[in-house]
């Protein structure tokens, strides 16, 4: 039976560009997200303008429950000053509790009875910190993981077609008796010999970015600020009012010794950026001293 080179030509590129198709379908699958986010489109109704969040920042919830956890600080504040909650102290006041970037509702004030002491500028500076520290984590966590996905998705995408080419060019499945075959055999060996460079070029750029570390920093970061921020609202109602009048006295010193923990407990939340470029500045500078010095000279006795 007599082959018939035009189609045969339209039948293999047909059947490569199945192939590609089904590899990013494949990858697509991978993505669990991708299909969940079109179903979801196709089977949810019309958007309840009462139920949806008016607030982006809010439906996060790690920065809910940093905004939850800084308020119960706050509120240990507030009752200090003899006021029922942050939200009724003036104005003036009400800023300083205040977390970064957000602030409390303006209901009627109170006049504040008690004094704004130096123990209630340390936890509320110490829980605006960690607010800020989970708040950037959760963020730049959403960053990477995209990153990651982006990177790890062109891998696989590229590394399935590789194998493809590779495989079609070794083979005689294609063969050049016409111009249309010889053309697609052409660019099948060059896509054979380049698809291996681009694969080398992602796994390089993957490396040097390395957003699988900055996940996990991020994510332990995440989780140990969180942690401290729910610890110290939880026991800051154990703390006494003491004004600032009467320091003198074990009330004071016990909060002082707590709060001394958690500013502690804080300072051992060192990020890892900061520890890797001390790292690498210390390494830089024993490099430096052992070229400008030699090997290191023996203690005189």
């Amino acid at each position: 039976m007599p082959f018939n080179k035009p189609n045969m030509a339209r039948n293999i590129a047909i059947g490569v560009a199945a192939i590609i198709v089904v590899a990013v379908l494949a990858v697509l699958g991978i993505n669990s997200n991708f299909f969940s986010f079109l179903s979801n489109r196709a089977a949810a109704p019309a958007a309840d303008s009462a139920s949806a969040n008016p607030d982006p920042f809010m439906a996060q919830v790690e920065n809910r429950e940093a905004w939850h956890d800084h308020r119960a600080v706050a509120s240990w504040v507030a009752s200090c000053l003899g006021v029922h909650s942050p939200e009724n102290l003036p104005a003036t006041f009400r800023w300083s509790l205040e977390p970064p970037g957000r602030i409390f509702g303006n209901w009627p004030e109170e006049k504040p009875t008690g004094d704004f002491t130096s123990q209630h500028r340390a936890v509320i500076g110490l829980s605006n910190a960690l607010f800020m520290e989970r708040v950037d984590s959760v963020e730049r966590l959403g960053t990477v993981s995209q990153s990651l996905e982006k990177f790890q998705v062109s891998a696989i995408v590229i590394g399935l077609l590789t194998t493809v080419f590779i495989s079609l060019s070794s083979t005689d499945i294609i063969k050049d008796t016409n111009a249309a075959l010889t053309t697609i055999k052409i660019s099948v060996k060059v896509l054979a010999i380049v698809l291996p460079m681009v694969g080398t070029a992602v796994a390089a750029l993957n490396t040097f970015y390395d957003p699988k570390s900055d996940q996990i920093r991020y994510g332990r970061m995440s989780e140990a600020a969180g942690q401290l921020h729910r610890q110290i609202a939880l026991g800051i109602a154990n703390l006494a009012c003491v004004p600032a009048s009467t320091k003198n006295n074990p009330a004071w010193d016990k909060n002082a010794t707590q709060i001394d923990a958690w500013i502690n407990a804080h300072k051992s939340l060192i990020s890892p950026a900061t520890q890797k470029a001390e790292a690498a500045t210390s390494s830089d500078s024993a490099t430096n001293q052992g070229r400008a010095g030699g090997s290191p000279k023996q203690p005189t006795k």
